[in-house]
């Protein structure tokens, strides 16, 4: 009896333990063109694309659509630079621009949404009771699936005419979509301070970093940015992460994306003694956590994370053959237990590829990725999961962070969201006068687009 029960006890706990050993998730590539790079992906599965000398937008069934040919515009230093796109299919981007005040001419970035049968300019869209009437130059930086746009603008300008201009409204957020732009502190109580980073979920929650608008140099923008997540349920409620617990010395950090779970990934630099940049991954309840770079690495780079909690980005690491040539760059997938993989190393079947960098995640976990084949050509690559459980660990990865041991910060009293009453909107009247202004341009979710057997659709792995 006594041998049986130590059997059985063998047995349950392998069952308990075994997901721990289980195999590493495995994608397959689909080599989506030569001479292309992916750009982005939408949640759900739609992919930017660079090709050649245009901007192209795939659907899951394979079908191209060439975005400057919608929009009647060239590949040329004027033409738009697309960023991003959402489940609509409408994309996100800017465009450089030449511009003129007196005797001056210069070039200066405006943001764009496009449609199949729309170009608009943000900037020719801009609220001037909110941000001002020398709005020049914006900078998008998210768009949610509801069209909401998040960015930062300014008003730099040539120095005879910057003693014209408040020094608080020259770098700034904004909010806006299809209707038009308008300042972040409309929605956010942010005040005059200085937003360097913003994103946006689907939810309509904000996160990002800011600074007061009283600070001159790099050296006190170091030392007083604040990371911040806004309350999901209300807007006008803002809760600070501190990173002082973790990284004690002069910093500077920014938000890279947000989920619809509440999770932020982002990047703290150490400027005091130049170190490399350090990734993060946070949320109000759970505070930051510092992501180890891979071994021998040169730090990461996050491009982004997806509603499971799967980050896509690329890390550096020496050449040990040739190490005169600079760095490596590999693309990596880390997933929502904490572990960190070279997606060179999760490919089965047949790879003639180097996966250089990943450029976003969608939610049924398709890695959007470029790399470069035997000869150095670029090709756009989709990395397809055929793994049942694509969150399995390895116990023997050809990298992988230890259990995330950069350090953590948990904020205090995480049982109720503190409210900052400094940054407390007052005006209520202002806020939900914003707040009609940026009704979403509701547009219908056109879901997934059913597989069909053409010759060019990307094999379904689920």
């Amino acid at each position: 009896m006594k041998s049986y029960l130590s059997f059985k006890t063998i047995i349950l706990y392998l069952l308990i333990i075994s997901p721990t050993y289980a195999i590493s998730p495995q994608y397959r590539i689909v080599d989506l063109g030569k001479d292309s790079a992916t750009v982005s992906v939408s949640d759900n599965g739609l992919i930017l694309e660079l090709i050649d000398s245009y901007f192209a937008l795939r659907t899951p069934n394979g079908t191209i659509e060439n975005l400057n040919a919608l929009w009647g515009v060239s590949f040329a230093p004027e033409a738009p630079i697309a960023l991003g796109v959402n489940n609509a299919g409408t994309v996100l981007g800017e465009i450089l621009l030449q511009s003129f005040i007196d005797d001056f001419s210069f070039f200066v970035f405006h943001t764009f949404i496009g449609e199949k049968d729309s170009f608009i300019d943000l900037n020719n869209l801009t609220d001037p009771q909110t941000m001002g009437s020398l709005v020049l130059s914006t900078s998008p930086r998210k768009m949610n699936n509801q069209g909401q746009v998040v960015g930062i603008y300014n008003l730099f300008v040539p120095a005879n005419v910057i003693a014209q201009i408040s020094s608080t409204h020259l770098r700034k957020g904004f909010i806006g979509n299809a209707q038009g732009i308008t300042d972040i502190s409309t929605v956010l109580p942010l005040g005059d301070n200085h937003v360097s980073s913003i994103v946006i979920n689907d939810k309509g929650q904000f996160a990002g970093t800011f600074f007061p608008n009283t600070i001159e140099t790099n050296e006190q923008i170091n030392a007083t940015t604040q990371l911040f997540i806004s309350n999901p349920t209300d807007s006008t409620k803002i809760v600070l992460l501190p990173i002082s617990d973790i990284v004690s010395e002069s910093k500077v950090i920014g938000v890279d994306d947000l989920n619809n779970q509440g999770q932020i990934i982002g990047t703290i630099v150490n400027t005091s003694d130049n170190q490399m940049a350090t990734s993060f991954i946070g949320d109000i309840q759970s505070g930051i956590t510092l992501l180890a770079p891979p071994l021998n690495s040169k730090g990461m780079t996050l491009d982004g994370i997806n509603d499971l909690g799967q980050i896509v980005g690329s890390f550096q690491l020496e050449s040990t053959d040739n190490p005169d040539q600079g760095p490596i760059t590999r693309a990596f997938l880390r997933n929502a237990n904490g572990q960190t993989y070279d997606l060179n190393n999760l490919i089965t079947g047949e790879n003639s590829y180097t996966i250089q960098n990943a450029v976003g995640v969608d939610n049924s976990g398709q890695i959007a990725a470029n790399g470069t084949d035997s000869n150095g050509n670029l090709h756009a690559l989709l990395l397809l999961p055929i793994s049942s459980d694509s969150e399995c660990i390895t116990s023997n990865p050809s990298f992988m962070e230890s259990a995330d041991t950069g350090g953590k910060f948990i904020p205090n009293n995480t049982n109720s969201i503190p409210i900052l009453s400094t940054f407390q909107v007052d005006n209520q009247a202002n806020l939900n006068a914003g707040l009609e202004m940026l009704t979403p341009h509701l547009m219908e979710d056109q879901g997934l687009i059913s597989q069909n057997p053409a010759t060019n659709q990307i094999p379904d792995c689920s």
